[in-house]
């Protein structure tokens, strides 16, 4: 019988008759009987569950102090990486700031060996000498460009280098000592002047029969032959070359105190011509009648060209702008095809040059701006105080509304991030990186990059004197860098000058600034190391000497200067013959792009 049957048969016995007592007796006995072995069974289940959970606690244990074990060996294992590692980054700082201070010490000493080396200073000066060799062994006369009253220029070829240049002879005259002044104050004047309109010259040669002057080529010839051909020039094209005669005139005037004094369409040549706008890229020539101008002091000599001589040079008593006069009788010429002043002889021309008449209502001049007019009235202006100067020139309205200078300065922002990031990055190792650079960029001013880089310098140039200021600089940089702060910029700025300015005269001129923009993986080119090693190899040996590097830095009985040079060759001189071998030159140059 079941738990719930036997509570039910209790409740009915409570109501039933007596007769049932035995039987309900027998009942509660089996009941009792039942019920025992009920809670027996629930204890040993108890039991058995209680069993489970200690042997359940027991496994957790077991499984908590195995886990706390390995934790432990992990945190130990842990502790000893962590150990080792802190020990190997303790080394790794030790040997840091070691080499930090191996370079600083470096440093230290090529800041040394550069204060030291900056007696031997760099200018364009150093790499124009007086050949020696023959002039005719060295050069292959192609044809000849013209003859004058003193002498005649060819076109020739460097016989070793195969480089197209202009030779001007002048012929030696008995007894005149006032030509031979002439053509050394010429060439004196000429290895002075940097910058891109003013033609350049690269060496020169005394011999028997005359004076060898060895110059650029300008392969599209004179100014005046281009104006026979065409007859006159668009407005646009006219200012485009009178902007660039303005701009080496400022340079001659104000940076140079020049004065050119024969400022004609002759002595106007065309380096190259734009192959999309036709412009020209003209140099000046012709400096053998050029003079430092003395301040406050007038000039008396009467020299220049009939047509293109300034009224207060016929009074002899004049100044530099005698070559403005010039440029306002080319710019009427350029504009119209006829000079302004003319006459049957030299007496009649002079005379109107004297008055001072010319006519601006002739044709083409009907078509032609008020702005031009105005320039020319302005160069043309009989009071010279009262004359335009070169400088208020290229800031004359008619340049700004033909945007004129815009196309001289118009580069693309690549090739411009490039040279900014050339320019701060540049840091030669020693002179003779900076003498090899100095010697390839004066002989290569064709090269389009360094055009490129010539229209950035007149970017940042904005005072048009032809050399950089550190306040110029500081405002190029400005315009075109990301920089964090002002004392960043600052720095920036120090950092170019300390390694640009070579000459260490507080200004950064053209060559110096193309010397630093330039690519150097130029360097990478065999030619071109050749090239420059030749310049410094001077008896064709295949090695540098002490000799030869005392010729090209011009250092004579200076014995300071002769110890630098030596320890400028103990460094490179890697087999320790006492010479630079090309191996050991091309090594060192190579050394410049890293």
């Amino acid at each position: 019988m079941g738990i719930c049957d036997s509570v039910n048969s209790k409740s009915n016995i409570s109501y039933s008759n007596t007769s049932f007592e035995k039987e309900d007796t027998s009942i509660r006995k089996e009941t009792k009987v039942n019920s025992t072995d009920i809670s027996n069974e629930k204890i040993r289940r108890n039991i058995n569950n209680h069993r489970k959970s200690i042997e359940k606690r027991n496994q957790i244990e077991k499984t908590q102090v195995s886990q706390s074990a390995n934790l432990k060996k992990k945190r130990k294992k842990n502790s000893i990486t962590i150990d080792k590692i802190n020990k190997e980054k303790r080394a790794r700082t030790l040997e840091f700031n070691e080499l930090e201070n191996e370079k600083k010490e470096r440093e230290l000493k090529e800041e040394d060996e550069k204060n030291n080396e900056n007696d031997l200073g760099i200018n364009t000066k150093l790499i124009i000498n007086c050949n020696n060799k023959n002039p005719k062994d060295q050069y292959k006369i192609i044809k000849k460009l013209g003859k004058g009253a003193y002498g005649t220029v060819w076109k020739v070829r460097n016989i070793k280098t195969g480089l197209l240049r202009a030779m001007k002879r002048i012929t030696k005259m008995r007894n005149n000592i006032n030509k031979l002044n002439d053509i050394l104050n010429e060439i004196e004047i000429l290895k002075n002047m940097d910058h891109p309109n003013i033609v350049k010259i690269f060496e020169f040669f005394i011999e028997a029969d005359g004076y060898y002057i060895i110059t650029e080529y300008c392969h599209g010839g004179e100014l005046f032959k281009a104006i026979k051909s065409k007859g006159y020039f668009s407005e646009d094209m006219a200012a485009n070359i009178m902007y660039q005669v303005f701009n080496a005139m400022n340079y001659c005037h104000n940076t140079n105190k020049v004065i050119h004094r024969d400022l004609k369409p002759e002595n106007i040549m065309i380096e190259s011509i734009d192959p999309e706008t036709g412009y020209y890229n003209i140099k000046i020539i012709d400096f053998g009648t050029a003079k430092i101008r003395q301040s406050d002091k007038s000039e008396n000599k009467v020299l220049g060209s009939c047509y293109y001589i300034a009224p207060e040079v016929l009074n002899k008593k004049y100044n530099e702008k005698c070559d403005i006069w010039s440029c306002g009788v080319i710019l009427y010429i350029l504009l119209c095809g006829n000079v302004p002043f003319n006459g049957r002889d030299e007496r009649e021309i002079t005379q109107k040059i004297k008055l001072g008449k010319f006519d601006l209502n002739r044709k083409p001049f009907d078509n032609i701006s008020e702005e031009a007019k105005d320039l020319i009235k302005q160069c043309l202006e009989m009071n010279v105080n009262k004359r335009i100067s070169a400088k208020e020139a290229l800031e004359h309205p008619w340049f700004t509304l033909l945007k004129t200078k815009e196309y001289f300065i118009n580069v693309n922002e690549y090739f411009m991030n490039k040279t900014i990031n050339n320019l701060i990055m540049y840091k030669p190792k020693n002179k003779l990186q900076q003498l090899a650079l100095t010697y390839l960029v004066h002989n290569f001013p064709d090269l389009n990059e360094i055009k490129n880089i010539n229209k950035i310098f007149l970017m940042f140039n904005t005072s048009d004197n032809g050399k950089l200021s550190r306040e110029e600089t500081y405002q190029g940089l400005l315009k075109y860098l990301n920089y964090s702060s002002e004392e960043e910029l600052e720095q920036k700025v120090n950092k170019i000058f300390k390694n640009i300015d070579n000459d260490n005269n507080g200004f950064i001129e053209c060559e110096e600034f193309s010397r630093a923009a330039l690519d150097k993986r130029i360097f990478l080119d065999e030619n071109v190391l050749k090239f420059t090693f030749d310049f410094m190899d001077k008896d064709g040996s295949g090695e540098i000497s002490l000799s030869e590097l005392k010729e090209v830095f011009g250092v004579k009985d200076d014995k300071e200067s002769e110890k630098l040079l030596k320890e400028i060759i103990d460094k490179i001189d890697k087999d320790g013959n006492g010479e630079i071998s090309i191996k050991e030159y091309s090594d060192m140059m190579k050394n410049i792009i890293i």
